[in-house]
């Protein structure tokens, strides 16, 4: 139904129909991802498309279902900074210790947007060492800082000098959980 919707034109119709299913077929998600990532291409339907999905954010904001699509649609346009406003909101509510905003900074740092990953891995830290990211998070956010200041090529003799301190601590650890 949701395809004939969408066919329509019916784009309001046709994320019901793919949120039903998704409610009903939770494996279905990546599914109903695939379907509307064309959609999302066109800048009207997309505008639908987030429309609909924050009022369902807004009316269930504990249903990681609706954060979820809300986030990957956020992530497809390159809007970081929403998606990880959503899903820090949701780790919050459901305390899901920075898993999903721990990959949100992987693909923020490979899309070059730094400050929405330093964000990501500074909440993330903020759990402190007892969160199975914060090793990772801290790591990450020390590659990310090299690699914001040796990819733009504007730094300063200090800011180098600041990563490789960082470096230096965090190798010297001894709380660290790997080699």
């Amino acid at each position: 139904m949701a395809e004939l919707y969408g066919d329509k034109g019916r784009v309001i119709e046709m994320v019901e129909e793919y949120l039903r299913f998704c409610r009903t077929n939770p494996s279905g998600v990546d599914e109903v991802k695939s379907a509307l990532a064309s959609f999302i291409e066109e800048d009207a339907k997309y505008t639908q498309i987030k429309e609909v999905l924050i009022k369902k954010t807004q009316d269930d904001p504990d249903n990681g279902l609706y954060v979820d699509l809300l986030s990957w649609a956020f992530v497809s346009k390159k809007e970081f900074f929403p998606a990880f406003i959503q899903l820090k909101a949701l780790d919050k509510r459901k305390e899901q210790g920075g898993a999903k905003v721990f990959k949100l900074a992987k693909v923020c740092v490979q899309n070059k947007e730094y400050r929405v990953a330093e964000k990501a891995y500074e909440y993330i830290m903020s759990y402190g060492r007892n969160s199975p990211y914060f090793y990772q998070a801290k790591l990450g956010a020390i590659n990310m800082k090299y690699a914001r200041v040796t990819e733009t090529g504007n730094y300063t003799e200090d800011e180098l000098i600041q990563i490789e301190s960082d470096y230096k601590v965090f190798i010297a650890d001894k709380y660290i959980p790997f080699g």
